[in-house]
């Protein structure tokens, strides 16, 4: 009996076990869908739910589970406040984004330049991410961070970077091209393996340690770039998979050393490169565009001949000019340098260049020559074209190599313009405040991060808000066809002007909430303006006027913290002139609200009139008489809104007429 109770007991406890399964919420607060963990005055992102699910079969077993539900594109915050406290965003915590069933669902995270670390497992199958940039501020990436990310096409690393670990981009198979920062001491073991459509790796200055097998199974390796002098070590001296097929590259001084040190000594090619080089550029391009593409060349030898082979990806092609290649040099030539260029068998163009008198290029820097590419139709994503094999030709006949280049080209059906922060194809006051928007934690739809980034340094801040203002101030543009505007508003929001004496006003009648405004003045040939100033109505707002030659004055008004111009009517800027005879047209007109949404305005003219002022024009003739008529031949005291008449009598006796509308 007392082993039947035994093992009745050891049966529901089994059972129990088998059926029990915990929950536990793993973070302190969620804000705008993102989950974070304390610590002190810093918050870590993290994940939703953690599962322990317990069962007893042969084996005593615990499977534990993440649960995230963060789709789309995700922007995390450089600081977040919960319940009056903020925080800063300083790390990316374990499995704060990890799915379990890698799946799409996730398509792109920005992280902001206040992560410090992106922990284990943070982005493990994440498919559905195709890039990945890590600021400048994170120093660790943890094992298995994007493992199994099998839609990574480019990851752009932190050049603060110190350690890469295991398994960390293991299985991202999509993965081109593997560049380690300088700043990069130790890459764990599988660290990179099985990267199957990785064609290039380079290896940073400071490595000092791979774990086993890092690049393991990267089977289409074309070329390795290790730049570090001494040859990193490991407890296991098995890098690669492969030694035979890709070249390796190292300092010109250390090829030697490579060749004799374990591991390192695998590799069948090796070859020096020394401080001169190629480089091309990253391109953006549109569907069917041919792209002139420049290729520079930095040197410290005086260099009188190269050879390189440049691959493009599949789609694109060579354009051919008179049933030649469309390449050409540069004037770093030398008189009589001649080029060539002509497809190799395995598809590259092979370009070179030699002087028959065994001149040099001109110059230690820029660019060397050109080639000519047609981009096909229909794609919309980022690819690569390599410049490999590069030698070059020195007057004393020594030869050179340089290590691959690479140029990134982007291709859609839009370009990207710097500073066109909510992509409508122009850059005006409506991306500053939808920059400001941001900044503030607004999260506005569009956003182009990269373009808001006006200073590259991987994050938005106030100063990019004055960089796009200066932007707007100083460019030439024409408008594109498919502003993202808001429709005319029906209800009647409107500006005009009008003059009293020698002072403009500029007014605003308007039913919406108006946070921003921008315009282009042209000014009559003699006229000056000048005394610009915002009324009470826009006194939150910040004024910039740029004079831009030829009579031409752009002005741009916003608040950086979003406050509205006030009222509904009257006067929102004024200014003065010094001679008021003219019509003065106001045109480029935007005004935007709080969302950061643009409403254009239709240009209009005012009429600088104020005979006592100006009594003589340029041609010398004194104006006797100016009056204002409508379309129908009617005399009025003023203009009126819409289209006038003004008839101008000089002291010779002569009239104009011109056409003004208000």
């Amino acid at each position: 009996m007392k082993s039947l109770n035994l093992k009745l007991r050891t049966i529901l406890l089994t059972l129990a076990l088998f059926c029990t399964f915990s929950s536990a919420f793993a973070y302190d607060f969620v804000v705008k869908g993102i989950y974070y963990n304390i610590n002190g005055d810093e918050a870590t992102v993290t994940y939703m739910r953690h599962y322990t699910e317990h069962s007893v079969s042969d084996y005593y077993t615990i499977y534990d589970y993440y649960e995230n539900d963060k789709t789309g594109d995700v922007v995390i915050p450089e600081s977040v406040t919960y319940d009056g406290t903020t925080y800063t965003v300083t790390a990316i915590g374990e499995y704060a984004f990890y799915d379990r069933y890698a799946t799409t669902a996730l398509t792109s995270v920005s992280i902001p330049n206040t992560v410090k670390s992106i922990g284990d497992y943070a982005f493990k199958n994440c498919a559905g991410l195709k890039s990945i940039i890590v600021p400048q501020s994170v120093i660790s990436i943890g094992n298995y961070a994007f493992h199994n990310c099998n839609g990574l096409k480019s990851a752009q690393l932190s050049e603060s970077l110190a350690s890469i670990g295991n398994n960390a981009f293991g299985y991202c198979t999509s993965l081109c091209n593997i560049n380690i920062p300088d700043s990069v001491t130790t890459i764990g073991q599988f660290a990179f393996r099985y990267c199957v459509n990785a064609t290039n790796i380079t290896i940073g200055k400071s490595v000092s340690f791979i774990g086993e097998l890092a690049f393991g199974d990267c089977s289409k390796l074309i070329s390795i770039n290790c730049l570090a002098e001494v040859p990193p070590t490991s407890t296991n001296a098995n890098y690669f998979s492969n030694y035979t097929t890709p070249k390796l590259y190292v300092p010109l001084f250390s090829v030697e050393l490579y060749r004799t040190t374990s591991g390192w000594n695998y590799f069948t090619q090796v070859f020096g490169f020394g401080p001169d080089s190629f480089a091309v550029s990253d391109i953006t391009a549109l569907h069917g565009d041919t792209i002139l593409i420049p290729v520079l060349m930095q040197n410290e030898s005086e260099i009188t001949a190269f050879q390189t082979d440049i691959y493009l990806p599949d789609g694109f092609e060579f354009v051919q000019e008179n049933g030649e290649y469309a390449v050409s040099l540069s004037d770093r030539k030398a008189r009589d340098h001649v080029i060539m260029a002509n497809v190799a068998p395995d598809g590259a163009l092979r370009v070179a260049s030699y002087s028959p008198t065994l001149k040099s290029f001109k110059n230690n820097l820029g660019e060397l020559f050109y080639f000519t590419v047609k981009v096909p139709e229909n794609v919309n994503d980022t690819y690569p074209i390599w410049l490999r094999n590069t030698i070059l030709t020195t007057a004393d006949e020594d030869e050179l190599y340089a290590l691959d280049a690479l140029s990134n080209v982007t291709v859609s059906d839009h370009i990207m313009i710097m500073g066109d922060v909510n992509a409508d194809g122009i850059v005006t006051v409506s991306d500053v405040v939808t920059t400001a928007r941001y900044i503030l934690n607004y999260n506005p739809e569009p956003f182009v991060f990269e373009a808001a980034d006006m200073n590259g340094d991987g994050k938005i801040t106030i100063t990019d808000v004055v960089k796009i203002a200066n932007l707007i101030l100083d460019q030439d543009y024409d408008e594109p066809t498919n502003l993202h505007m808001m429709a005319p508003n029906m209800r009647g929001d409107r500006m005009s002007g009008e003059t009293a004496g020698n002072t403009v006003s500029i007014n605003l009648a308007n039913e919406l909430e108006y946070t921003a405004m921008q315009m282009d003045l042209t000014l009559p040939e003699g006229i000056n303006a000048s005394e610009f100033a915002l009324t009470n109505r826009a006194s939150d707002l910040g004024l910039i006027v740029k004079d831009r030659g030829n009579g031409k004055v752009r002005v741009l008004a916003y608040s950086p913290n979003l406050k509205t111009i006030k009222g509904n009517d009257g006067a929102v800027l004024t200014f003065n002139v010094d001679n008021s005879m003219g019509d003065i047209v106001v045109d480029r007109i935007e005004l935007v609200n709080l969302e950061g949404n643009a409403v254009r305005i239709n240009a209009f003219s005012i009429t600088a009139n104020n005979p006592t002022a100006l009594n003589e024009m340029n041609t010398g003739k004194a104006v006797v008489n100016v009056k204002y008529f409508n379309l129908a031949g009617q005399q009025m005291t003023e203009l009126t809104d819409g289209v006038n008449l003004v008839v101008t009598t000089y002291s010779d006796g002569t009239r104009t007429t011109r056409k003004v509308i208000r």
